[in-house]
């Protein structure tokens, strides 16, 4: 069921933790029937294959997935993957599950800081996945905060990266929380989606959801990413309701303001000025029956509700 999950929620992207996915379970995935809707990297630590691992699908509906690319960062816990997309634009996302315990944590965020300042890998545009930390004590309930000297370690590698909690920024107030300890009484929002300034300038529709129910004890963070370079799309030109053509308190309204437009045009022919000829006057009329309309639409609407019947 997990496989159609892309393609349930027109997901283009999606990232798994704790997969404990083999090379041979990858390939037999690959050759089956939901190989041909979606394109996956995975990793696995070989040293231990029974926990961690980490994976991104990508739905080869809406993604160029066949030019996608994978660099495995650190076995079973961070994956780098790279995918064509605008124009001659890249995607740089990187998946991470990091580990529970804090002294742990912290050695692998000081190992991904090193491994970006010492060798050349791609700038991630997004990082997310399994942090198992929160960074304020607003995302645990009961309120607590974390290790100091974990929170240094991944404060240096988001500093270093230039990336900022997209779900927060939006939400900057708001409290919510994508798992549930098993013992039901501690809530925390270790799930979390980083992006980079510019992309998330470009972000939208953030969400935490249930979505994926019972395939998983962690809520589902998504959001839409679009391209700076695509263009603006506005609300488009007013155009009126066809039965206000009928309306004829609408059109005897409209046709006193036209009479008077064409005799207000008529005056200013020889005093043209910027505030006081045939273009502003136009633009006026349109503007004044563009209200008008509006108003015996919503009149209108509203006296058809009225008329119909209430069943008892």
């Amino acid at each position: 069921m997990t496989t159609s999950l892309p393609t349930l929620k027109q997901i283009g992207v999606l990232a798994l933790q704790e997969t404990h996915l083999s090379s041979e379970q990858a390939d037999e995935i690959r050759s089956s029937f939901y190989g041909q809707r979606m394109s996956f990297f995975s990793s696995l630590d070989p040293d231990n294959p029974n926990s961690a691992g980490v994976a991104i699908i990508l739905n080869n509906e809406i993604t160029n997935s066949e030019n996608a690319s994978a660099i495995e960062v650190i076995p079973g816990r961070a994956l780098c993957v790279t995918v064509p997309w605008h124009a001659q634009l890249q995607l740089n996302i990187l998946v991470i599950y990091a580990p529970n315990d804090p002294s742990s944590s912290k050695e692998f965020w000081n190992n991904l800081d090193l491994l970006w300042k010492s060798k050349r890998l791609p700038i991630p545009d997004i990082v997310l996945g399994d942090f198992n930390f929160v960074e304020d004590q607003v995302d645990r309930l009961p309120h607590h905060a974390d290790e100091q000297h974990l929170l240094e370690a991944f404060t240096n590698l988001r500093f270093n990266l230039n990336l900022k909690d997209g779900w927060r920024c939006t939400y900057p107030d708001t409290k919510s929380y994508t798992y549930v300890h098993t013992t039901e009484v501690s809530l925390s929002r270790i799930d979390r989606i980083y992006l980079s300034p510019e992309k998330y300038n470009h972000s939208r529709d953030w969400q935490i959801s249930d979505v994926i129910g019972q395939l998983s004890d962690h809520r589902l963070v998504t959001f839409t990413l679009h391209s700076s370079n695509a263009p603006h799309i506005g609300p488009g030109r007013y155009a009126m309701k066809p039965h206000s053509l009928t309306n004829t308190a609408f059109l005897k309204e409209t046709m006193t303001l036209g009479e008077q437009m064409v005799n207000d045009m008529e005056q200013c022919m020889n005093q043209r000025t910027p505030t006081n000829n045939p273009q502003v006057l136009w633009t006026k009329w349109k503007t004044q029956t563009i209200e008008i309309e509006r108003k015996h639409a919503k009149t209108s609407v509203g006296a058809k509700r009225s008329e119909r019947p209430t069943g008892k």
